[in-house]
């Protein structure tokens, strides 16, 4: 019974002293942006206090002169009625006044908003790029590793099989901290002001790896109009070229190749899109590649190149792997 009453009478006339709910107040309503300044207004209790405790006096003492004609009780009564109302009726008064002020207040913060990230910009991309640039550089690099299998091979002793796998999982270990502590400084400095220019989106709220975060480099710095990073640029189209060639079969059938040519197509005309922004003296390597349709054929030819597509991936990523060597 005590929960009920509190449910259904307590808190729907005391809802302005509960706390407000945590959002943004350019995505609130205009009745939500109302209520969130009057539990504001309650909670800080200087003007708010000021202007209930006036409107608690006056009101019972207009009702006590209005109502001298009548007895003694029933004068009393309303009275306090009058108190009580008066009282409640603040914080709603003060909701709907806000709620008339919310399209206009919500346009402003917009704005300022806009001012704030306008004059963020021009160091925000070259900041941002700069900070993605160390945390490449804090990633273990420990050249050419040895594969460990489940048992020792080729002559290798169990003893070296096994440093050799407990040597990876330090590396990977160190790369998985590497990366977490990334992930943490991104949303302490930069996840704020990126969502701002970049807008809501998953790799923007939630970047996992290095890699992901170069992407948000790319992207931030072609959303101000600057140069993105080269290197960055290239290293994205790199591990694309190299996802799209693990996806391409040894011995695919025509119609795996006829499904796979255009993505082909496209990633050659990416790669030397991008190599002319970052690395133009790579570009003749590019198109010095001959391209190879098969898929127009009955069926595929028995001598020659087994993977003609993945081939040509691979010498793709070739010419690419080199320009980010001295990009």
């Amino acid at each position: 019974m005590r929960a009920r009453f509190r449910r259904f009478v307590v808190v729907p006339i005391l809802w302005w002293a509960k706390d407000a709910e945590q959002s943004d107040p350019r995505e609130q309503t205009a009745w939500g942006y109302g209520k969130a300044r009057s539990i504001a207004a309650a909670k800080d209790g200087r003007a708010f206090g000021l202007v209930a405790t006036v409107t608690t006096c006056a009101m019972p003492t207009g009702v006590g002169f209005a109502t001298t004609h009548l007895p003694l009780g029933a004068q009393t009564v309303l009275i306090v009625l009058a108190a009580a109302v008066g009282y409640l009726l603040v914080p709603t008064a003060w909701a709907v006044c806000n709620t008339l002020l919310a399209p206009y207040r919500q346009r402003d913060e917009a704005r300022a908003q806009l001012r704030e990230l306008r004059s963020d910009s021009p160091t925000l991309a070259k900041e941002f790029s700069d900070w993605v640039t160390a945390k490449r550089a804090a990633l273990p690099q420990f050249g050419m590793r040895q594969q460990a299998g489940l048992f020792a091979w080729g002559g290798m002793s169990d003893d070296t099989n096994a440093q050799i796998r407990r040597d990876n999982e330090q590396r990977r270990d160190e790369i998985a901290r590497v990366q977490a502590k990334a992930r943490g400084e991104y949303h302490e400095r930069f996840r704020a002001r990126l969502v701002g220019v970049l807008g809501d989106t998953p790799q923007a709220q939630e970047p996992q790896t290095i890699a992901d975060l170069e992407k948000l480099s790319v992207q931030l710095a072609r959303a101000m109009g600057t140069p993105p990073p080269a290197k960055a640029v290239l290293r994205a189209l790199s591990r694309d070229g190299h996802s799209l060639r693990n996806e391409i079969p040894i011995e695919p059938t025509v119609e795996r190749r006829k499904a796979l040519e255009p993505r082909v197509d496209s990633f050659r005309e990416r790669a030397v899109e991008e190599l002319s922004e970052c690395a133009p003296e790579f570009v003749s390597e590019l198109e010095k590649i001959p391209i190879y349709h098969p898929a127009d054929l009955d069926a595929i030819p028995l001598t020659g190149d087994p993977a003609p597509l993945r081939s040509c991936v691979q010498d793709l990523l070739k010419v690419i792997d080199s320009a980010i060597k001295v990009a």
